[in-house]
Parts: structure tokens; sequence; C-alpha cells
């Protein structure tokens, strides 16, 4: 997703953007403006994703265990099976939403 001005300003009106999530390794072309854009918020991507874009500067990886910055309100599970993608799939518990990229059920 591009940054926009749109999307910085609706950001703006929710709060400090403290994560950002790179969930699979091909529909990353805008990671790197997004951590340069908020260098404060913690950067993570899908497993493979600091080796293919090392200029990225993500913080983690994610893998089997979620980021403490949203441990309590979304769960993650990594698609194993799928190399191309390694994509990370996302439920929010609240409201009871799956989040994801290219998966689908």
């Amino acid at each position: 997703l591009a940054l926009t001005k749109a999307i910085v300003q609706a950001l703006a009106a929710i709060g400090p953007v403290e994560v950002i999530v790179a969930a699979n390794t091909e529909h990353c072309d805008f990671t790197k403006e997004w951590i340069a854009f908020y260098p404060e918020a913690k950067s993570y991507g899908c497993p493979s994703l600091r080796e293919k874009h090392p200029n990225f500067g993500l913080s983690g990886d994610l893998g089997y265990e979620a980021a403490e910055q949203y441990v309590s309100d979304i769960e993650h599970i990594y698609m194993e099976g799928i190399p191309v993608l390694h994509e990370v799939v996302f439920f929010h518990r609240e409201s009871k939403s799956l989040i994801v990229t290219d998966m689908f059920l």
C-alpha cells in the first residue's frame, strides 16, 4: 500500500503508528517507504523477507511468536507450505476479524 497524504492523515487521527508489518514476500513494495516515514515504529517481516530485501531495515521477523506490541490483541500464524509467499495471517480477537494478504479460505 503506497503511503499517501490521506493515509498519513487517517492514521494520525487514530493514533501513533507503533508497528509496521510486511505479511508476505510478494506485496512489500512500499515497506521501506513506510519504515522510513515512521522510524519510531517497530517493523516486522514474514519469514525470509529480510533475506530477500535486506535494505528494508526491518526490526525483526514474524515467526511463531507475536510481537509484544500486539500480542494481547492479535494472533498471527505463519502459513507454512507456500514457500513463494511466506504468508503470515492475523486474527484480531475483539472483532473476530481474519486479516490476510493473499491467503483466503
